[in-house]
């Protein structure tokens, strides 16, 4: 862009078919040295209370897998973890026989909020014990899958704001005060020629819940900046303005 950017078209950005247009990016597998996963994110609409996941043993030895899940939530921009009863994982260890694979099925045991419930589902190789002899350290893959669980009712509103942070920096905030989450494959902020941040996703802000970015201070008596989005094949741009 030249200059101080001019009105520009805004392209609505719906949050709530955010895993629709997404849906050929998730529906492939993730890859994690020797087993494959699908899908990459588990939706789970209204009235259904269970997610199913396909593992794929890719490699020449039985892979030994167990597999948890946490319940997920965001506070001052950060991801927190905390464990959960709410979730029954079977079966919640196997092993799979080289080129075979395993459905792994996640059931919620608990009556939905009107928010969205998120989780995030692991995926934990167990590796077997060393041969004789060897020296070295064995590493195990872990992969990490969201899970959600839809609401009756969807309200989408995502809020953005920018505003100067005390050490002169800018604080870019995203409050997502819908009942979804926000999914997003990239972020920009610009100041007319100038690319404050370009950030690739996915970046997820949760619903009910606040993440903020802390970007580079701007040139002197910058006013207006250009956030600019995109979920999947989606884009949006959005004027920011900064008091």
């Amino acid at each position: 862009m030249a200059g101080t950017p001019a009105a520009r078209p805004v392209i609505p950005l719906s949050l709530a078919v955010l895993p629709v247009l997404l849906a050929c990016l998730l529906s492939a597998p993730v890859t994690a040295g020797s087993f494959r996963i699908s899908p990459t994110l588990a939706d789970v609409p209204p009235g259904a209370s269970m997610a199913t996941f396909r593992v794929q043993n890719s490699g020449g030895t039985p892979l030994t897998l167990q597999v948890t899940a946490k319940k997920w939530g965001q506070h001052n921009g950060e991801d927190i973890l905390v464990s959960t009863g709410s979730l029954l994982v079977v079966p919640p260890i196997s092993t799979i026989a080289p080129g075979a694979s395993q459905v792994v099925r996640v059931a919620l045991q608990q009556p939905r909020p009107k928010r969205e419930l998120a989780y995030r589902v692991f995926f934990h190789e167990v590796p077997p014990p060393p041969a004789p002899g060897t020296i070295g350290v064995q590493t195990a893959l872990r992969l990490s899958i969201p899970l959600f669980f839809a609401p009756e009712k969807t309200a989408e509103e995502l809020d953005w704001k920018v505003q100067r942070a005390a050490n002169g920096k800018l604080r870019l905030t995203a409050h997502n005060r819908g009942t979804r989450f926000a999914r997003l494959t990239g972020l920009g902020l610009t100041a007319g020629r100038h690319a404050l941040t370009q950030l690739d996703g996915p970046l997820y802000i949760l619903a009910g819940t606040r993440r903020h970015w802390l970007l580079p201070e701007p040139p002197a008596k910058t006013r207006r900046l250009t956030l600019s989005l995109e979920a999947g094949h989606e884009k949006e741009q959005r004027v920011l303005m900064l008091k």
